[in-house]
C-alpha cells in the first residue's frame, strides 16, 4: 500500500500544480473557494486514512466526489470510493446457547452499544480485531458474553458468535467435564464452527478476486485502447486531460489487480488452513 499510497501523492501533486493558476485568479465567491479547499484537503487525507480507517477514508472520499470539486481530483475520489467500498467489511452477530443461534437483544463493539435497529442487520466495521458484547433475556433471566475476533478485510456478513451461558448451562458444562469424551465432542464443535467461518471467508475472497479481476481486465483493455487511440491521433500533442485520463486508468488497473492478487492468495490461504483443521480433527476424533 506504499507504493499506491507514493502514486497517489504524486497525482495529487501534480493537480495541485494544475489548479494554482486557475485559483490565483479566480474571482469565485469565498464560499466556494473554500468549497474547493476542502475537496483537495478530503483528497490528501484520504489517502492516509486509508490503512487505518476504511470507514473514515470513504467519508473524506464522499467530500471530494460532489460536483464542485476540480475534476482530476474528483475522478481519482471516485476510483478509490469504489475501492474502499469493496474493502469494508461487514459482520452478521449471533448470540448462541447450546444449540440454539439467533439475534442479541442488546450488542455493544468494543464498548460502543450499537442501535437496536442496527442488531440483526449487517454491521460495516474496519478490518481487525474487534471486541464484541452481546446480551440476550432467557426464562426472565439476562445472559452476556463477550468475544474477541479478527474480521477479515472485504469480508461480506462474516458471521460472528458469541457463547451465552446461564447459570444451569454452566454447571451442566461442569459436570461434563469430568468425561472426556463429551469435553473432546464439545471442542470438536467448536472448532468445526471455525472451520466453518475459515471456509466461508475463503469462498467470500474468491468472488471478490473474480470481480477485482474483471475490473482491472476491463479498466486495463479501455486504457491500452484509450493509449493506442492517443498514439494515432494526437500523440504527441495531446491534450493534458486526455493524457491523464489515460494514465489514470492504467494505474487503477495496476492497483486492482494487486489488490486482486493479493485477495486470490488470502482466500486460497484461508481455504488450506480451514481443510487442514479439518482433517487432524477428525484424527483426533478416531483417536476418541
Amino acid at each position: 500500500m506504499n507504493w499506491q499510497r507514493t502514486a497517489s501523492r504524486w497525482l495529487t501533486g501534480l493537480v495541485l500544480l494544475r489548479l494554482a493558476p486557475t485559483a490565483a485568479a479566480s474571482t469565485e465567491s469565498t464560499a466556494h473557494d473554500d468549497e474547493v479547499a476542502t475537496c483537495l484537503e478530503s483528497h490528501a487525507k484520504s489517502q492516509t486514512e486509508w490503512d487505518e480507517d476504511l470507514l473514515g477514508a470513504r467519508q473524506l472520499l464522499r467530500q471530494c466526489t460532489k460536483d464542485v470539486c476540480p475534476q482530476p481530483v474528483r475522478r481519482d475520489c471516485l476510483t478509490w470510493l469504489e475501492q474502499v467500498e469493496i474493502s469494508i467489511p461487514t459482520v452478521m452477530v449471533y448470540a448462541v446457547l447450546g444449540a440454539d443461534a439467533s439475534f442479541p437483544d442488546e450488542l455493544w463493539i468494543d464498548g460502543d452499544p450499537v442501535p437496536v435497529t442496527e442488531v440483526g442487520r449487517p454491521i460495516e466495521l474496519n478490518p481487525g480485531k474487534h471486541r464484541f458484547r452481546a446480551r440476550k433475556i432467557v426464562g426472565g433471566e439476562a445472559v452476556e458474553a463477550e468475544t474477541e475476533v479478527l474480521i477479515l478485510s472485504s469480508a461480506r456478513q462474516q458471521p460472528v458468535r458469541v457463547e451465552l451461558r446461564t447459570a444451569s448451562s454452566s454447571s451442566e458444562s461442569q459436570t461434563q467435564g469430568a468425561d472426556p469424551q463429551r469435553t473432546g465432542a464439545t471442542r470438536s464443535g467448536g472448532q468445526g464452527a471455525d472451520r466453518r467461518n475459515l471456509r466461508i471467508a475463503g469462498y467470500t475472497m474468491l468472488g471478490l478476486t473474480a470481480a477485482l479481476g474483471a475490473v482491472a481486465l476491463g479498466t486495463g483493455i479501455t486504457g491500452i485502447q484509450a493509449h493506442s487511440d492517443a498514439m494515432t491521433t494526437c500523440a504527441p500533442y495531446c491534450d493534458d486531460d486526455l493524457a491523464r485520463s489515460v494514465q489514470t486508468r492504467l494505474l487503477v488497473a495496476d492497483i486492482t489487480t494487486a489488490v486482486a492478487a493479493a485477495t486470490l492468495v488470502t482466500s486460497v490461504v484461508l481455504l488450506v488452513v480451514g481443510r487442514k483443521k479439518r482433517k487432524g480433527s477428525r484424527d483426533l476424533a478416531l483417536r476418541f
